[in-house]
């Protein structure tokens, strides 16, 4: 009789044991989201990452680990840019961290960027912002910098898209906060988002100070400088490389800095070519009338406006390929300037060195304004 009853509460133990086991949902969902995660299927992640948030929150409400949870989703979305579908959990993130504060498991400043990006992928009124704000609120945050590099960068290009340039220049400026973490050549990534910041400082203000002129310049300079080396480096396509059309936006927007302003410049070519003696030359213009280049539009509307083209030249100067990199303050006087272009020549300086290499590529600045 007591070997049948102590049969009986062994059966009773191990059956509590397994109940248990089958009956934490949060767990077991979590674990296949991690596993998921581990092999590198994002998308498979998604639906127990939902699933672990939804029995977390029928089992503790907004306890327990319902924050962790959620963020954990929204962050997942984003990645997957399913921006709409993360706004629910990205919000419950963001309100159980403020008001649980270190409890919730969840910083809430990297949940309102999380969030803050749902909101602007999904096109959500104010979502400029929101994520203004929690960048902002970021700045300095080395433990946020992967998250708030590729956040500022996203702001950075919506706002330049819908013309919020101040806006714009907070992004980017955010974006140079956290530049150390930016994904790919560390190099590449500094020069472009430089470049970026230097744009958007022309960009903010209509009538430029001469203090912005001079850190604009400044700025963009230092971009050309960093981008240069990789802009020698040609696409096998014969397409613009990134780093080609970051070092020609810098080109093209320093130019107009320092027409605008006092930036204290000291000319200098930072097109040095690496590794070889290169030649002396200048650059000849074919004689006519340049002005019939000017875009027409431009014309009627008195715009001004600088295009850099970056041409290739045989060894005897001559143009073989020329295309518009990047133009200032408009995309308008691109084609004009290829055409201008091709009336180019460089001419080697007759004292240069005897081994003297003529240059590959140039990236030449045109300017087009008004006389007088």
């Amino acid at each position: 009789m007591k070997r049948f009853l102590f049969a009986m509460a062994l059966m009773a133990f191990l059956g509590s044991a397994a109940a248990a086991q089958q009956a934490n949902p949060v767990m077991d969902n979590y674990h296949a989201y991690m596993a998921a995660l581990q092999r590198g299927d994002r998308a498979g992640a998604e639906a127990p990452a939902a699933a672990a948030l939804e029995a977390s929150q029928a089992r503790d409400g907004e306890g327990g680990r319902t924050a962790v949870l959620a963020f954990n989703l929204a962050r997942l979305r984003v990645t997957l840019a399913k921006y709409a579908e993360a706004i629910e959990p990205a919000s419950i993130a963001v309100r159980l961290s403020q008001a649980q504060g270190a409890a919730s498991g969840v910083d809430p400043v990297l949940a309102q960027i999380i969030s803050g990006r749902a909101e602007l992928g999904a096109d959500r009124r104010n979502a400029g912002a929101h994520l203004r704000t929690a960048l902002v609120a970021a700045n300095g945050r080395r433990d946020l910098d992967d998250d708030a590099y590729v956040a500022a960068v996203e702001l950075g290009r919506w706002a330049y898209t819908s013309q919020y340039f101040d806006v714009m220049r907070t992004a980017y400026e955010a974006a140079i906060d956290h530049v150390a973490s930016a994904p790919g050549d560390p190099i590449l990534a500094r020069g472009v988002t430089r470049a970026a910041l230097g744009t958007a400082i022309m960009l903010s203000q209509r009538r430029i100070t001469s203090a912005d002129a001079r850190r604009a310049y400044a700025t963009l300079t230092d971009a050309m400088r960093e981008l240069w080396p990789l802009a020698q480096q040609d696409a096998p396509d014969g397409n613009l490389t990134v780093a080609q059309t970051a070092f020609a936006r810098a080109m093209a927007w320093q130019s107009l800095a320092r027409a605008r302003g006092d930036t204290d410049a000291i000319d200098g070519d930072v097109q040095n070519q690496i590794g070889v003696v290169a030649c002396h030359y200048h650059i000849d213009h074919a004689e006519g009338d340049h002005t019939s280049f000017y875009p027409r539009n431009a014309v009627d509307r008195g715009e001004e406006g600088v295009v850099v083209i970056r041409a290739l030249f045989d060894t005897a100067g001559h143009v073989t390929r020329a295309q518009a990199a990047a133009a200032a303050p408009d995309e308008e006087f691109g084609s004009s300037g290829e055409a201008l272009v091709q009336t180019l020549q460089i001419v080697r300086d007759p004292n240069s060195a005897p081994d003297c290499v003529m240059p590959h590529q140039r990236f030449i600045v045109l300017q087009f304004r008004f006389a007088g």
